[in-house]
């Protein structure tokens, strides 16, 4: 990916409001494959494009991507479904975007979507919103997921749970090496904390005892 230079601007209200209802109309009855809700692109897009900003706030002052950032969060898995979907996401996302954002602003979003599962990225903006992307599927929304999935396959709560105890561990490892920064592993590992206190208190009440103290 490279290195745009862009002056950003702010978008007016009436051009968020404009975005806001393009990702709606484009993924907000979409599934990300056939065991998520439907709607789970566009809510995803939504707090990766939050957890974007307060990640990007941690690492740098520098605030003057932050548009592009957001708007390439918003809309980073839109090509969700075709593969590769980060390619056909920015070429989706150019077409869809560029009667919205100033040009400059339009090749840096396509450029960020097009790059945010490229580990090889060397860009710093790229590695931001591939952080934000990570991060937005573990703690309480990955639990959320997982149990979705056993619904999903009537596998119930026991294979859920055995799937915690047995591979969980080594699955958030092999992720948590996918992050960029120190500030994205302190929040994965606060989130992963959390996962196991959950599944520790869980697995408790499932055997129908009482959590002590």
């Amino acid at each position: 990916m490279p290195c745009l230079r862009v002056l950003q601007m702010r978008l007016t209200q009436a051009q968020e409001a404009q975005i806001q209802a393009l990702a709606r109309s484009l993924m907000g009855e979409r599934k990300a494959h056939p065991l998520r809700e439907r709607g789970f692109i566009l809510r995803h897009g939504q707090r990766t494009a939050r957890g974007v900003l307060a990640l990007r706030a941690q690492l740098t002052d520098d605030a003057s991507h932050d548009e592009a950032l957001r708007v390439a969060a918003l809309f980073h898995d839109v090509g969700k479904g075709m593969e590769p979907h980060a390619r056909y996401g920015a070429a989706l996302a150019r077409e869809a975007l560029q009667a919205l954002l100033p040009a400059g602003m339009l090749e840096e979003v396509c450029a960020l979507i097009a790059a945010h599962c490229d580990r090889r990225a060397e860009n710093f903006w790229a590695q931001v919103l591939q952080d934000a992307d990570i991060l937005d599927h573990f703690g309480s929304v990955e639990i959320g997921l997982s149990f979705q999935y056993g619904a999903y396959t009537e596998g119930g709560m026991d294979e859920t749970l055995q799937w915690y105890r047995t591979e969980f561990a080594a699955y958030a490892a092999h992720v948590r090496e996918r992050l960029h920064f120190d500030p994205s592993r302190a929040v994965f590992d606060e989130k992963i904390a959390f996962t196991h206190a959950f599944v520790r208190r869980l697995a408790c009440e499932a055997a129908g005892d009482y959590p002590k103290e």
